[in-house]
């Protein structure tokens, strides 16, 4: 691949990524108390992000998993499931994710009783996450050194040239590259 056909696939990679929602997961606990049977739902008080799966990072693939659990009285997740998923190895990362996961156990009349809950995981990669997939490594990256601005330095900077190769052309259509 030539250097303007990578750097336009990369731009245009990032546009496409720049519509995108930056969030990797969104979770929410899907109960509701129920006044009629006096009874109140676990809460998540710690929360694991799930792994993004890399044979799917690689494809930029985005997915959800819907897990359906019973929290029991300690406040651990336990007979964990998948209900809906958009690919296997969302939900195996999903499961993962939700095993190290700790909650306040729900309540029944004020009693802590074991409740069944299901919890949706949206698996999603953030603009900078493609880019970096895409480049093959980091594109962002902190800067750690004094920046100086450009009216402070003795001379005007100069940008480096940038050489595009030349194709041979007596290798035009073997289908050689390098």
């Amino acid at each position: 691949m030539s250097p303007l056909n990578f750097r336009a696939n990369l731009l245009r990679r990032a546009r496409s990524a720049s519509l995108v929602v930056a969030a990797l997961f969104a979770v929410s606990v899907l109960m509701a108390a129920d006044p009629a049977t006096g009874s109140v739902a676990p809460v998540a008080m710690r929360r694991v992000a799930p792994e993004f799966p890399s044979e799917l990072k690689k494809e930029f693939m985005k997915g959800m998993v819907i897990l359906e659990c019973l929290v029991g009285t300690d406040g651990k997740a336990e007979q964990i499931h998948a209900v809906e998923a958009t690919h296997p190895a969302f939900s195996q990362a999903a499961v993962e994710s939700l095993e190290q996961w700790e909650f306040t156990p729900g309540t029944i009349n004020g009693q802590p009783s074991p409740i069944r809950i299901r919890v949706p995981f949206e698996f999603q990669q953030s603009p900078e996450q493609i880019l970096e997939e895409v480049a093959g490594r980091p594109v962002f990256m902190e800067v750690r050194e004094t920046v100086i601005p450009a009216m402070q330095l003795p001379s005007w900077p100069r940008p480096k040239p940038f050489y595009i190769p030349r194709y041979p052309p007596e290798l035009e259509g073997t289908g050689k590259n390098g």
